[in-house]
């Protein structure tokens, strides 16, 4: 009675630590799932809340219509199903054959099969691409398919071999004897008897076909015809205007990119850039139709032409930034007191700004101090953050707007000065600001 009731308190211990492993191993998939279906401006004002406050479907509406996903799921199923069924059709029969008319060849053949999963799969890109571009089927769903085939056969059929080798000949001898030919047993008696090994096998393939990568990324190059799983890796690194219910840009003279003065808004979705166009068109939807009130914030001619001049130096500009960062990362890296931003793998930046952040006590100079030191040297930084909104005569009687409420605002309102960053600083100019810092 005694070891009974321990077997049962046993076996609820073991069903709860089990349940508490599902739970861990369940509740990223919850929180995708979960995220998945919060709108953008949930996701970004409270990242850490579990359920969401409004259900929406927009995400996915976004990714399948406005990305075109459908797309690449349709190609990724066509290519995996056909590569799946061509190959269980020559694996099978190239498996019935080395096992029952040259079973010491095709043990040795087997061997050699498995043996070539040793070789990782970039060394065979170059070959590939080569022959594809020969045969004219690069940018092809064909091509791929017979690319996905010359290394899902070999393994299907290496896994076959073992499920046939388990059919008893008898079984072969009694069909022939009963008048069927060698395709009728292959067909009506053998196949029938490893479709278990068959299934597991074009599950197998399928799953390998589906998930591919390197192949796909470097076959097809056309959107159209871009598998699932090379269009998942393009959403990483997504834009960051994709977050919020709206996002706007500023155009001014001192942004990389700039038209003199303006900017520009980015809308989720197209009823609400319908809603934003009435109202910076004065409400009208057309010559004689008026929807609301709306006011004249379109960009003139003279900006916009500008703008699109500047289109064609912002990725140089851009460039010659970058070096000018790097500069002054290089010269301030050792020095104690200043840390800065490193750039982010994964994340195009543009370097409009440098920010560097002052410990005075390890620096031996206080933010204000320094930039008041450059300035006498004319060279202007910038004290970003300074000072604080809540400082406002506005907003400085709101409890909000409390230094107590405000510890890392206030901290960083006193640390971080931005260096000058333009992509004409010549090396003189750079050297001119690094000496008020380092000397």
């Amino acid at each position: 009675m005694m070891m009974n009731r321990k077997g049962k308190v046993g076996n609820a211990f073991c069903h709860l630590y089990l349940i508490i492993l599902s739970l861990i191993a369940f509740f990223p998939l919850v929180w995708v799932l979960l995220c998945s279906v919060k709108p953008s401006g949930e996701l970004t004002s409270n990242p850490t809340r579990f359920l969401p406050k409004h259900f929406t479907l927009d995400n996915f509406t976004h990714v399948i219509q406005d990305l075109g996903f459908a797309k690449n799921i349709g190609n990724s199923l066509l290519i995996a199903i056909i590569t799946t069924c061509i190959a269980i059709v020559i694996s099978s029969m190239a498996a019935y054959g080395i096992v029952r008319f040259f079973p010491k060849l095709g043990s040795i053949m087997s061997k050699v099969l498995v043996a070539t999963y040793m070789f990782p799969p970039i060394l065979l890109a170059i070959p590939y691409s080569m022959v594809m571009a020969k045969l004219g089927l690069v940018n092809t769903r064909i091509g791929l398919i017979i690319v996905y085939l010359s290394f899902s056969v070999p393994y299907a059929v290496w896994m076959l071999v073992g499920f046939f080798k388990t059919v008893p000949l008898g079984i072969e001898e009694a069909a022939r004897v009963d008048g069927a030919n060698k395709f009728q047993t292959f067909v009506q008696i053998v196949l029938p008897l490893v479709m278990p090994g068959i299934v597991a096998t074009a599950i197998y393939t399928f799953i390998n076909a589906w998930n591919e990568f390197l192949y796909s990324l470097i076959l097809i190059n056309s959107t159209d015809k871009m598998t699932v799983s090379v269009a998942l890796k393009s959403l990483q690194g997504a834009e960051i205007l994709n977050w919020g219910d709206m996002s706007t840009l500023s155009f001014h003279a001192t942004k990389v990119y700039n038209t003199i003065e303006g900017g520009a808004m980015v809308m989720p979705n197209e009823e609400t850039k319908k809603r934003i166009d009435f109202l910076k068109n004065f409400g009208f939807a057309n010559e004689t139709t008026v929807v609301g009130p709306g006011i004249n914030s379109k960009m003139d001619e003279i900006r916009s032409a500008y703008g699109l001049l500047n289109l064609k130096q912002v990725d140089a500009a851009i460039a010659a930034r970058q070096q000018v960062a790097i500069k002054y990362r290089e010269a301030l890296r050792d020095v104690e007191g200043i840390t800065f931003f490193d750039d982010m793998p994964g994340v195009k930046h543009n370097y409009s700004y440098f920010p560097i952040f002052i410990d005075e006590k390890a620096f031996g100079m206080s933010r204000d101090a320094l930039y008041a030191k450059m300035k006498e040297a004319n060279v202007l930084g910038r004290r970003y953050f300074y000072p604080l909104i809540s400082e406002f005569s506005t907003y400085r009687g709101l409890e909000s707007a409390n230094p107590a409420n405000l510890p890392n605002a206030h901290k960083m309102a006193d640390c971080v000065l931005c260096l000058p960053m333009h992509h004409d600083l010549t090396d003189e100019d750079i050297e001119r600001t690094l000496d008020c810092i380092i000397k």
